[in-house]
């Protein structure tokens, strides 16, 4: 059983880490959009 749970443990951080990144990637590119033609 603690296997099972640690193994749905590092699935759940790897998702949760996906996500995250995801995130930040998509806040990333929010803020960077209106800048760039700003710029141009």
């Amino acid at each position: 059983m603690t296997v099972i749970i640690e193994r749905l443990i590092q699935r759940n951080i790897r998702w949760v880490l996906l996500w995250v990144s995801k995130f930040i990637g998509d806040e990333i590119r929010v803020t960077e959009l209106p800048k760039e033609p700003i710029k141009q």
